[in-house]
């Protein structure tokens, strides 16, 4: 990891304004090149460019086969022509020399780098539906399901940003635990600062963990292990809304009772309340809490990962 940066990204090299599309232009996205680019070591890749294609060259499509899916030019007779077969193996290749990735950013609607809802083709030329995923970003996502993937579209909604990073933290952590073997101890230890974070994103992710690691003993660690970060980082990728943050709020308010004064506890209550009706920023309350935490030192709650998951200068739960 390149030194100063916090992460280590795959990312489709258009997004950093590489002159490699199809047309020899690029989709260049100000928040990966300057904002994220702060954060995370970024390793480019175009797959298109990789398996020979020259630039500028003939666009390519997703077109159906009967049951199957090929990669072909998206103007012409494809003929026997498929690309897929070489995208994959470019995708498998460059997970093998990479990885330790914490997450990817494709470049959403590519038949190469597309990780969902990418448009697919009849042979005839006509649109068939918007469920098929590019063949190198489907590669990626099957040699490791749990990697944190995102489009860079879908990164315009400041939820599904802040959402993404939080997620490449959490994943970038549990790769740091696995480096030393696996206990049950340890498992409880990991999760521990991450439980309120969890709970503002899915309840049914939260009850599922609670009850994996009650019940620890009866099975092999490595088990509950893949089953814990797999429950994780599925309920994790829900994402949080204000329901769920000011639940989590209303329960971290318990600990205070002892600290707060009545003006104090009716300015917190309200605060969340503004919140929860969408008045206020997620950094307002945060704020809020933080500072009555200073004055009431709690070193459980001044381990949860809630405050802050991700860099406070990125400015994302200003948005949310």
């Amino acid at each position: 990891m390149a030194q100063g940066k916090i992460y280590t990204l795959g990312i489709s090299a258009c997004l950093l304004g590489e002159k490699v599309r199809f047309n020899a232009g690029h989709k260049r996205s100000a928040f990966c090149a300057e904002t994220l680019a702060t954060q995370a070591e970024l390793i480019p890749v175009c797959p298109e460019v990789a398996i020979g294609l020259p630039v500028p060259r003939k666009a390519i499509r997703l077109m159906h086969d009967g049951d199957d899916l090929r990669v072909v030019p998206s103007k012409g007779e494809a003929g026997d022509v498929d690309y897929g077969p070489a995208l994959r193996d470019v995708g498998k290749a460059f997970m093998a020399r990479h990885p330790n990735l914490d997450g990817f950013v494709f470049m959403n609607d590519s038949p190469s780098c597309g990780p969902a809802h990418v448009k697919t083709y009849r042979a005839n030329g006509y649109q068939a539906g918007r469920d098929g995923v590019g063949f190198f970003a489907r590669a990626v996502q099957e040699i490791n399901p749990l990697l944190p993937v995102e489009d860079a579209g879908r990164l315009n909604d400041p939820a599904i940003r802040e959402n993404f990073m939080v997620r490449i933290g959490v994943y970038r952590d549990w790769r740091q635990l696995n480096r030393a073997p696996l206990t049950a101890g340890s498992l409880i230890k990991f999760y521990s600062p991450y439980k309120y974070l969890l709970m503002a994103h899915s309840q049914v992710a939260y009850k599922q963990v609670g009850r994996l690691l009650a019940n620890h003993e009866q099975r092999p660690v490595e088990d509950v292990a893949q089953d814990f970060i797999e429950a994780l980082m599925a309920g994790l990728k829900v994402l949080a809304d204000r329901k769920g943050h000011a639940n989590v709020l209303m329960h971290l308010l318990g600990y205070f009772k002892k600290h707060l004064d009545s003006d104090d506890r009716q300015e917190v209550l309200a605060v969340i309340h503004n919140y929860r009706k969408g008045i206020i920023p997620l950094v307002t309350p945060v704020t809020l809490f933080q500072h009555h935490l200073r004055r009431a030192p709690n070193a459980y709650l001044q381990a949860q990962k809630y405050w802050q998951p991700h860099a406070p200068e990125l400015g994302l739960r200003s948005a949310i």
